[in-house]
């Protein structure tokens, strides 16, 4: 099935499911699931990984306004953690 199919599929599901103003596209499945990943206390290491990113700055939007920790190792390596409240 080609990709556009499934786009207008989506589209036009979502639209008849939560009406005219509303409309769904397989990007909000892909940024739900990195979103609950976060919620969840992932690291954004695991989810820059998942997402198949290289740039670490990729995986804020799905932070919400979430505190980040930053920890540097003794060899000055960052890590970036979630604060799970």
């Amino acid at each position: 099935m080609a990709m556009s199919t499934v786009k207008y599929t989506i589209g036009k599901l979502s639209t008849r499911a939560l009406g005219s103003d509303k409309h769904l596209c397989p990007y909000n499945f892909r940024h739900t699931r990195f979103t609950l990943l976060a919620e969840r206390g992932e690291s954004l290491q695991k989810i820059q990984h998942i997402k198949g990113s290289a740039d670490m700055r990729s995986v804020f939007p799905y932070l919400h306004a979430r505190p980040v920790e930053v920890i540097v190792d003794d060899m000055g390596e960052e890590s970036h953690n979630i604060i799970v409240t």
